[in-house]
């Protein structure tokens, strides 16, 4: 599993490179948040470009206004957005509609790390969108589930149920 994590980041970043100064739109598919935060240090380690990470919220109604917003006049050579399994999907709806306007004001690579029920999601509802980009599809290891569930199965018997799963 980790050697294929591990050429699916190299490809990741291969295409990132390939992509450099001009739009290009990539999604990396990974379902596990601890394994999303591991591949992310690992894409900045064999990254050498300027990265901006930015994380959208469940309030987010319009993710291209509020990448842009978020960016004002800086213009990262990649640009990695976290968190738009968090958003409604009105807001995917709204990236479709907007994708014109992503691809004329993001000059750089434009990674959305998301998880399988987002990209289903985004085919559903913004498939003109989601058409534009490739996916990288990552797995969660063994190991990694175990500590999940072993994170999740502790706060519920410390009865701090306000952890969720990551």
């Amino acid at each position: 599993m980790e050697t294929a994590n591990e050429a699916a980041l190299a490809e990741l970043a291969w295409s990132v490179e390939m992509s450099l100064g001009k739009f290009s739109l990539l999604f990396a598919c990974c379902n596990d948040t601890r394994t999303r935060d591991r591949l992310l240090e690992g894409f900045a380690a064999i990254c050498p470009q300027r990265i901006r990470i930015l994380e959208l919220s469940s309030n987010t109604r319009h993710p291209y206004s509020d990448i842009r917003q978020r960016l004002g006049e800086d213009v990262p050579d990649v640009s990695i957005v976290v968190g738009l399994e968090a958003v409604k999907e009105s807001a995917l709806t709204a990236m479709n509609s907007m994708r014109e306007e992503f691809r004329q004001s993001f000059p750089f690579p434009l990674l959305f790390w998301i998880t399988d029920k987002t990209h289903r999601s985004l085919i559903r509802v913004a498939p003109d969108f989601e058409s534009w980009g490739t996916t990288t599809k990552f797995e969660s290891s063994a190991r990694e589930f175990v500590e999940a569930v072993d994170e999740t199965a502790n706060c519920w018997f410390r009865q701090d149920r306000s952890v969720q799963p990551g």
